[in-house]
């Protein structure tokens, strides 16, 4: 394996939140290290297909992580979202309903609160900008 991907690899290792990612970079880099695929599924506490898979996902795709669906595109178009976020620094909402109520009104598109409120955290908008979580 390149040294560029192994690094590459130890980065992300770093920066991801997700724990089933770590779980997969840690097998692809312990076999890179020379580890067996016994070795690496008795530490790991996974089969031997699982780390099988694991590294040939990486060989074949370069697949790091387990998210199969990333979700629906957005509906917004690029315009439209870079002028919804400068809305929203502007203005301070008391909830993701209402924010979803201006962008029907603004953009005639249906969003529902779960919807809004993952476009928003992609955006790191939720907790900066006023808007709060539904209870």
């Amino acid at each position: 394996m390149p040294t560029s991907s192994l690094f590459s690899l130890h980065n992300k290792l770093k920066t991801t939140k997700d724990f089933k990612e770590k779980i997969r970079i840690f097998a692809i880099l312990a076999q890179a290290n020379g580890h067996s695929i016994k070795s690496i599924s008795s530490i790991l506490r996974i089969s031997k297909s699982t780390v099988y898979e694991y590294i040939n996902e990486f060989k074949d795709k370069n697949k790091t992580t387990d998210k199969n669906h990333p979700g629906r595109g957005c509906k917004l178009s690029n315009h439209q979202e870079n002028e919804l976020i400068a809305y929203i620094k502007e203005n301070s909402y008391k909830s993701v309903n209402q924010l979803c109520l201006y962008v029907k009104t603004k953009y005639d598109l249906n969003y529902t609160i779960p919807g809004l409120s993952c476009w928003l955290k992609r955006n790191n908008l939720q907790k900066k900008h006023g808007v709060k979580k539904r209870k």
